[in-house]
């Protein structure tokens, strides 16, 4: 049984299902946390959203080839392209800004139209923006977004708390990126100067789980402001002491499906749990 889940997961993961209802869950998980009605229309339109722009990115990439598209794939981006404009126009305007920006910035990621000299690059080849352009995109689409419907900037304690969990979310998905460089150093350009190219695998993890512990001490500050209730925080708690694990790990080349799977299932997890409180 645990086998062929394993299996599943990973054929999901493979097919961008998995980061699609990840970033999805993430994204709702927001209003739970707020004790705000969850807009699940938002959560419908971020997952073809991101299914969209992962599939656009695997296939029109650098490493990808446009004449091995399946049809099946072609039908899904077509379904997906309609919902996200229908979907459009029951968000905000903000919302769609920010969603468009997002969707933007993934696309650029990896898809090569930057004018560079004599050829074209993607922002990932861009010295030191690999991780930065990551950590934007999330930022903006679990944090931003959502919080943009909870009047997130208003003056006071309300616009502290929101920055303090943007502190929370920024530095969870920036310790649960570096893995992610950590593997791709073998396959990165010298020139792309992540993290890990810079500092080293050791130092990289150090950095990684201190940004766990972030997360964990910002989580604590909105429960002291009177934002979050204590089981926010003893959820982020396991899913610190859950990703030092992963990142501890991370340090030797692990199969895909460790990073497809357990890494971006621990944002997933964490989304879960947050709306289980939500809930229950």
């Amino acid at each position: 049984m645990r086998r062929e889940l394993g299996a599943l997961l990973s054929k999901a993961a493979n097919h961008n299902i998995l980061i699609s209802f990840t970033a999805s869950l993430a994204t709702i998980s927001v209003y739970a946390i707020y004790h705000h009605p969850i807009n699940f229309v938002l959560g419908v339109e971020v997952v073809f959203a991101t299914f969209f722009t992962y599939t656009i990115q695997r296939l029109f990439g650098l490493d990808s080839s446009v004449e091995k598209i399946p049809i099946w794939k072609i039908t899904m981006l077509i379904i997906s392209a309609i919902i996200i404009i229908v979907l459009a126009f029951l968000l905000s305007s903000v919302q769609v800004v920010f969603l468009g920006l997002a969707g933007a910035l993934s696309l650029l990621y990896a898809v090569p139209v930057i004018p560079c000299k004599n050829t074209r690059k993607t922002l990932r080849e861009i010295p030191y923006l690999k991780i930065w352009v990551i950590l934007t995109v999330w930022i903006i689409v679990v944090c931003l977004v959502p919080l943009s419907e909870l009047n997130a900037f208003e003056t006071g304690s309300l616009f502290a708390t929101r920055l303090v969990f943007i502190l929370q979310q920024g530095a969870f998905v920036f310790a649960l990126t570096i893995p992610f460089d950590i593997r791709d150093l073998k396959v990165d350009a010298k020139e792309q100067k992540t993290i890990p190219m810079i500092l080293g695998i050791e130092r990289s993890i150090k950095i990684a789980k201190s940004a766990l512990w972030i997360s964990f001490f910002a989580t604590g500050i909105n429960f002291l402001l009177g934002f979050f209730d204590i089981e926010i925080v003893f959820t982020q708690m396991f899913v610190v002491l859950l990703g030092l694990n992963l990142i501890e790990r991370s340090k030797k080349i692990q199969p895909m499906e460790f990073y497809l799977v357990k890494i971006d299932g621990l944002i997933a997890l964490q989304a879960v749990l947050y709306l289980l409180s939500y809930f229950i």
